[in-house]
């Protein structure tokens, strides 16, 4: 089954427990409603009742999702909610290597200051790419460098994960 959440709109000031979002859901290409949440702490909500349940009943065929605060069965929200973050993981992602160096070292994401040029950025991008200690995230299609970053966070998504703002500043 192919699940997708369309035209997503993700408000992170809106979002206090929860994303706040708004999007069209299709389901193996077919269109089959909105899906929402206001980001209060409640379950998704679905404008196709049959659609929420055939994705209830796609999610218990997937594996328990694992947290620091145990595991839990996955349900319709689950998986809506894991579309939405990957939806803004690779947002922020992007935003962030269009004026930063994106790299993993020791198995931990780091990045550099924020480059002035464009200029300064490829200069920058051509120091690292022969570093074997490092592997340049900026050189890497979005959804490899998406799944590299993510391999990263064991515990904790970063904060340029589910936020806009980067150390308090919006880039």
């Amino acid at each position: 089954m192919n699940i997708e959440v369309r035209k997503l709109k993700h408000f992170a000031l809106l979002s206090e427990e929860t994303d706040c979002f708004v999007g069209q859901l299709f389901i193996d290409n077919e269109y089959r409603g909105e899906v929402r949440n206001d980001g209060r702490g409640g379950c998704s909500r679905f404008t196709d009742a049959k659609a929420h349940a055939q994705i209830a009943e796609f999610a218990k065929s997937l594996p328990p999702t694992k947290t620091r605060f145990g595991s839990f069965a996955q349900d319709a929200d689950s998986v809506i909610s894991h579309l939405v973050f990957l939806h803004t993981t690779r947002k922020n992602l992007r935003r962030l290597m269009q004026h930063r160096v994106l790299f993993v070292e020791n198995g931990k994401l780091l990045q550099t200051r924020r480059a002035r040029t464009p200029e300064i950025l490829a200069q920058w991008i051509a120091e690292m790419r022969n570093n074997k200690q490092r592997k340049v995230l900026n050189l890497l299609p979005l959804d490899a460098a998406v799944a590299a970053a993510l391999a990263t966070e064991k515990d904790e998504p970063a904060d340029w994960m589910v936020s806009p703002f980067v150390n308090g500043h919006k880039n």
